[in-house]
Order: structure tokens, then C-alpha cells, then sequence
């Protein structure tokens, strides 16, 4: 193996190997930062949803928010929006669902400090609350 084969990288978006000294075929520098703000994006998912989770488990003194529980938090287009999608612990009636969607609503601001306290971020996202009824649970009419 020769010094020059020494410094060969691979990079998985890119089709070739090359060196220190050959000039790089890229793909759009978009694509490249948009990988990198995706896996960005997917952290802060991930870490909002360990919060709300836990918030929804017993982690917050408001009884009413513990009958629900998290399926995903998503950008919602980007993540300075997350849409979190929440399905009920119990069957609940369809005037049930509308009484839980105002409580989730009422209770954006305390989310967002919590998980304002939890993160370090110069900007808290903005919360959106979506129903996911195929989680299982029944619902009655």
C-alpha cells in the first residue's frame, strides 16, 4: 500500500474516493446541508419527545395530561415547528377528543418551557398537536 493510498476517504453521499489533493465531486452543497439539518432535526425530535413523554407519564402536576402519550414528534415543515402526535391511554368519546385537544392546546406555553429548561437552544420550537387514532386504543362513539 503506497502513502498515497493511505489518505483515501469514502464519504457515503459521494460515488468515489479520493484524496487530499484531487478535487471532490460534491453533490448540490444543498443536499449536504440538508442531510446535516435532518439529523439536526431528528435530535431535537427525539430529545421533545423524551420531555413531552415524560410530562404525559406523571412528570407535571395537571391530572388531564396524563391520559395521553406520544407517538412521534415531527418538523412541521421545519423544526422550528414540531408536529407531536399524541394518542389517549383510555377510550374516549368524540366529545372527549375535542376536550382533549383544547387541554393540549391550553398547555403549548407549559411544554414549551419545560422543554425550554430541558434543551439548549436559542429558539424554542413552536408545538403542534395532532390525534393519531391507530395506536391501538379504542375509541367509542
Amino acid at each position: 500500500m503506497s502513502k498515497g493510498n493511505k489518505s483515501l476517504k469514502v464519504f457515503p453521499h459521494r460515488k468515489k474516493a479520493f484524496s487530499r489533493n484531487e478535487t471532490q465531486e460534491t453533490n448540490s452543497p444543498g443536499e449536504l446541508f440538508s442531510g446535516k439539518q435532518r439529523l439536526h432535526d431528528f435530535g431535537l425530535c427525539s430529545e421533545v419527545s423524551e420531555i413531552v413523554s415524560f410530562l404525559f407519564a406523571g412528570g407535571c402536576a395537571d391530572e388531564r395530561l396524563w391520559d395521553f402519550g406520544v407517538v412521534s414528534v415531527e418538523p412541521f415543515p421545519s423544526a422550528s415547528r414540531l408536529l407531536i402526535k399524541v394518542f389517549p391511554k383510555r377510550p374516549m368519546t368524540f366529545a372527549e377528543f375535542d376536550e382533549g385537544l383544547k387541554i393540549l392546546k391550553s398547555a403549548r406555553t407549559f411544554f414549551r418551557r419545560e422543554i425550554a429548561q430541558s434543551i439548549s437552544r436559542k429558539r424554542v420550537p413552536e408545538l403542534v398537536f395532532d390525534w393519531c387514532l391507530d395506536s391501538g386504543v379504542p375509541y367509542e362513539k
